[in-house]
């Protein structure tokens, strides 16, 4: 998280968040804090925060055929958090706070089981497997008795709404109170009252719309192409093919349009 006296910047994974944030700490190099990554409001303290209300709040957002491919190919590079979470399986060490932390937490909030981690890793042994895509993707948006490390495939909302909405959601809005919506209806109206993104960046127009960005926040553009031209490339870049409609079968395409309506409906989006 990126924030100053006049914005609140938000980190949603696999949306060009590292290189905006680049770019916005540039513009504000004399009056920036930033505070570890992908954080949500509930995790920062409100002296920190300052006065929310009056600041401007800056997110990200991808077409989320796109999005999962970058998703899943970058777990391909042995990176991420999704990856490390879906591979990694009970810590052992009983005694220590972590441990005894998630046991209490099982046992109070019990949760799905984590599939076999070898189903995992051959899932992300190939960046340009398509066949691993589709399974990886089917696993992860399918309504399963599997944890994902997440917390969403034990709520009603992951019946008819993915992950990438999920993470949406918990990031762009105050106090997530996912457990209580139980239509997509209610998703939609959760959403339009309670999201605070004012500003969204477009991973697909990424330039562009930091530019209008800079011009609404009355940043000088002369200033804004130097910091643009210093940093040169996109950092995470994961590794793949170019075009993601290479990935998808019917069935996926599907899958994605049912599960991630809401960022699809809201922001345009199409498989094309």
């Amino acid at each position: 998280m990126l924030i100053t006296d006049k914005i609140i910047y938000f980190e949603l994974q696999k949306t060009a968040s590292t290189f905006t944030q680049l770019v916005l700490a540039e513009m504000y190099a004399e009056n920036c804090t930033i505070i570890g990554k992908h954080n949500s409001f509930e995790k920062i303290p409100r002296y920190v925060l300052g006065d929310f209300n009056r600041k401007v709040k800056i997110g990200n957002i991808r077409n989320p055929w796109d999005w999962y491919v970058s998703l899943w190919s970058f777990g391909c590079k042995k990176r991420g958090g999704l990856r490390f979470r879906l591979i990694n399986q009970e810590d052992s060490s009983f005694l220590s706070k972590k441990g005894i932390r998630g046991i209490l937490k099982k046992r109070l909030k019990p949760e799905y089981p984590k599939l076999d981690k070898k189903i995992w890793l051959s899932l992300y042994s190939d960046p340009y497997n398509y066949n691993n895509f589709n399974r990886w993707l089917e696993l992860i948006l399918s309504v399963g008795n599997h944890d994902l490390g997440e917390g969403l495939k034990t709520k009603k909302l992951s019946e008819f709404s993915g992950l990438l909405t999920y993470r949406y959601l918990k990031l762009y809005t105050a106090t997530p109170k996912l457990d209580r919506i139980r239509s997509y209806e209610e998703l939609k109206s959760y959403d339009s009252k309670e999201n605070f993104i004012n500003e969204i960046i477009r991973k697909e127009a990424l330039l562009e719309d930091i530019e209008k960005l800079a011009e609404r926040l009355h940043y000088k553009r002369e200033k804004l192409i130097r910091i643009l031209n210093q940093i040169k490339s996109k950092p995470n870049a994961s590794i793949r093919e170019k075009d993601y409609r290479k990935y998808y079968t019917d069935e996926s395409i599907s899958m994605v349009k049912k599960y991630e309506k809401l960022i699809i409906d809201k922001y345009q989006y199409t498989f094309e």
